[in-house]
């Protein structure tokens, strides 16, 4: 993978600035932290994969998922909220890449039987929410896979030197033709405003049978 990056010490930067009242379109819905961990937020449902010695989709352990109950009806995006697993952890700056990293494709909506589709994902989290999660996280279960070929990452805002507990993602795909798509990225905090902006190029790489086994684009959901 490569990815595009030009490091500078955002908090000694001194130029322009202009403030363009973008926001997100549509907004996320809203969202009770407090009444997520509990699984009782009305629009969003809690998605935890706890790390096991052996785990092949380990990274997932790293972040605690908020995914919207019901999927975008746009079958070309993917958001959620997301945090540090580790109560004691919070983002910051250097950490945006992994939050970034942290997508299912959006070309997975388009199968309506994929385990992996946004409202298959939301589903299966309100099932565990109930049932409590099975012994052996599923793996990657599609019969196709997803390369990252680059990843260009703008922060437009530092984030606090302590850090920030939850932060908002929304993935969308413009278009996927001979095998790849385009992904763009916007990052947004709790209080509305826009952290960073990244623009990906990503593969699909079919493969033969079911998929069966395959730990997949880096052990996503």
């Amino acid at each position: 993978m490569l990815t595009n990056n030009s490091n500078t010490n955002r908090s000694k930067t001194k130029g322009l600035s202009i403030a363009t009242g973008y926001t997100p379109n549509p907004a996320p819905a809203p969202i009770d932290f407090a009444a997520l961990l509990i699984n009782q937020d009305p629009n969003y449902i809690r998605y935890q994969v706890p790390w096991r010695p052996g785990i092949k989709n380990a990274a997932l352990t790293n972040a605690s998922f908020a995914l919207p109950r019901t999927a975008p009806t746009d079958k070309a995006v993917r958001e959620q909220w997301l945090s540090p697993a580790l109560p004691s952890e919070k983002w910051t700056t250097p950490m945006l890449g992994l939050v970034i990293d942290h997508c299912v494709p959006p070309p997975e909506n388009f199968f309506p039987d994929s385990p992996h589709s946004a409202q298959a994902t939301a589903d299966r989290s309100v099932l565990w929410a109930k049932e409590g999660p099975p012994a052996v996280h599923p793996e990657w279960a599609a019969p196709r896979f997803y390369p990252t070929i680059n990843m260009g990452i703008e922060v437009k805002k530092n984030l606090p030197e302590g850090g920030v507990k939850w932060l908002f993602t929304r993935f969308r795909m413009k278009g996927l033709r001979d095998g790849r798509f385009d992904l763009g990225c916007e990052v947004w905090d709790e209080e509305g405003e826009l952290v960073a902006v990244s623009s990906q190029v990503w593969m699909v790489v079919e493969v033969k049978g079911k998929g069966k086994g395959k730990t997949g684009p880096s052990g996503k959901l």
